[in-house]
């Protein structure tokens, strides 16, 4: 099935796994070592080793189509490399369904390494078992490849109740293992879509140093110093992720312009703030230039250094529409989604000689010290008379706090006697006297 060569080799050198020297030596292989063809996880299922190694298949339960299920599956030839270690399933079964008995599905993860080196659509195969022919036949595959862009695979079978959906949900370094949802005939009914933006830096270029005057910081003194801008490229790799759809278009669209495909370049005007060795960050308004292509779920868009007058700090859209293209199927029961998400773009700075940033760090020690100085700060007294005409009222609010909190009361107290020349002794004399 995965190569164009049928046979597979036993790791290791023969005396270690027991068995005798061959006759040939290399570079032709060892014909004792010498295995094939490999069989599928599905074939191992049916056989006396489903019993013998129960670790490496994974029964689903009969409710499996009404009631998703999340399932791991290992790589054929990663579980065989790892024996007689069982790392985890690399067979999930479906019960047969009880309308169409005859019939099951088995799942198995198959990536182009080793035997199945020649695979070109690694994934998640399926098989169907018929029972009345004793025999496997392939059904589909949800590829690896398509982690990016829908990660639902539907399969209609034309039988009765054993239609079932599979949904891509993670996928393992080196495809060594994948974990998927499966679930039944209306489990697709369940539209998405997500963004992520991964930001590849180019080297950083410099341009030649100048020298301006300059006052670093409000405690130091102006001075000629010299600076130079730093400006870098960014490439954003930006994948689709969708969910429930049979053939998937992505629309792209940068503030709210749409990208037409395969590729190009995009002006915008934009506000981006410009940094300017006296001045500091200044807002301008100035026309960008956006490189781009578009391979499906994914865009590749490059922001360049250049010109300093197209750099700066300034924030971007970024949307994409996925819609149903499929004409097997009745689109308005696939309905268009889209997500937007923003992006943070800074590709310019400006760099100083070392004495501009002592001074820097000179101003920090000057705030810092500031900073932790304790001023004292005396409260005046209230004159006695002063407070006596006011005392009724402060005397109400102690009133009622006593009866709600008398923690509150008594510290209320406590800031009346501090503030005043009367005691605590005293004020309480006019709580009593109902004052």
């Amino acid at each position: 099935m995965g190569n164009y060569d049928s046979a597979w080799t036993r790791p290791g050198p023969p005396n270690i796994l027991g068995f005798p020297t061959g006759a040939f030596t290399a570079p032709n292989p060892d014909p004792v070592r010498l295995v094939g063809p490999l069989i599928s996880a599905a074939q191992l299922s049916m056989s006396r080793y489903r019993t013998q190694l129960p670790g490496l298949f994974a029964d689903l339960p009969a409710n499996v189509l009404s009631s998703p299920q999340d399932i791991k599956l290992f790589a054929l030839d990663y579980s065989i490399d790892q024996a007689p270690q069982i790392t985890g399933a690399m067979a999930g079964i479906l019960p047969p369904d009880p309308i169409s008995p005859d019939y099951h599905y088995v799942l198995e993860l198959r990536r182009n390494r080793g035997y199945d080196a020649g695979i070109q659509t690694p994934g998640v195969v399926v098989h169907g078992y018929d029972a009345l022919l004793k025999g496997f036949y392939f059904a589909g595959v949800l590829p690896l490849s398509s982690r990016f862009g829908d990660k639902d695979l539907h399969l209609v079978s034309g039988l009765p109740g054993a239609d079932i959906t599979l949904r891509m949900l993670e996928v393992g370094p080196d495809d060594t293992w994948v974990r998927i949802r499966v679930g039944g005939t209306n489990y697709w009914r369940n539209f998405g879509v997500d963004i992520t933006v991964n930001d590849v830096v180019a080297e950083l270029q410099y341009t030649e140093w100048k020298q301006v005057e300059v006052k670093p910081c409000v405690f130091a003194e102006p001075g000629i110093h010299s600076y130079r801008y730093r400006t870098v490229s960014h490439t954003y790799k930006i994948d689709a992720t969708s969910f429930g759809y049979e053939a998937p278009h992505y629309t792209w669209k940068l503030d709210g312009q749409t990208l037409p495909e395969p590729s190009g370049s995009l002006p915008l005007t934009i506000q981006t703030s410009v940094p300017d060795p006296v001045l500091g960050w200044q807002l301008q308004s100035r026309e960008i230039v956006f490189n781009y292509t578009i391979t499906g779920a994914h865009l590749d868009l490059i922001s360049l250094a250049g010109d300093l007058a197209a750099t700066g700090k300034f924030g971007l859209s970024i949307e994409v529409i996925v819609n149903e293209t499929s004409p097997e199927v009745i689109k308005n029961n696939y309905p268009d989604q889209s997500v937007i998400t923003s992006m943070r773009i800074e590709n310019v700075q400006i760099e100083w000689d070392k004495e501009y940033y002592d001074k820097l760090r000179y101003c920090e020690r000057v705030i810092d010290s500031v900073n932790h100085k304790h001023i004292p700060i005396t409260i005046p007294k209230i004159p006695h008379d002063v407070l006596v005409d006011r005392l009724p009222s402060v005397i109400d609010i102690i009133n009622s706090m006593a009866n709600v909190n008398p923690s509150v009361a008594n510290a209320l107290i406590d800031h009346v006697s501090s503030i005043s020349s009367l005691s605590r002794l005293q004020i309480i004399a006019q709580l009593k006297q109902g004052r």
